[in-house]
């Protein structure tokens, strides 16, 4: 029997405004999930800082700093400029980091919240770690 890997995984999804990013949450909250792997990203009105509330807590950061973040995580840069604008026109970013099954199970909630857009990224770590297993196995199998 084959052990199947959980992976992390990187969830974002778009919203039009504030209220919709809370009650899109608050769903996830009366289904179970544990709210406090989801943050609510937008853009502040303090000289155009970005602001997150990470588990109760109001965190502010530039646009910049928040772009970096996202790529360090292995979102593609493409993503993190529609991300950026998203951000920049008001709208708001439900971002949620956890166990792939977990985030594909999220991800089926929060479109019942219709958002403007969602993304789920499994991290390129776990992608390279995959690679490197099937290149281990293809030199096992070789040895054989």
């Amino acid at each position: 029997m084959q052990h199947q890997t959980q992976y992390e995984s990187t969830l974002i999804a778009a919203f039009t405004n504030h209220g919709d990013a809370v009650v899109a949450v608050r769903k996830l909250a009366i289904d179970g999930f544990d709210t406090q792997r989801f943050s609510i990203v937008g853009l502040g009105r303090l000289d155009g800082m970005i602001m997150a509330v990470v588990e109760g807590s109001a965190l502010f950061g530039s646009v910049a700093a928040f772009d970096a973040a996202l790529s360090r995580i292995g979102i593609p840069k493409d993503r993190v400029i529609e991300y950026e604008q998203a951000i920049r026109t008001d709208k708001f970013l439900v971002v949620a980091h956890g166990l792939s099954l977990e985030m594909e199970k999220t991800k089926v909630v929060l479109e019942t919240s219709n958002p403007a857009l969602i993304d789920l990224y499994e991290s390129a770590k776990n992608q390279a770690s995959d690679d490197m297993q099937s290149m281990a196995r293809m030199d096992d199998a070789r040895a054989i």
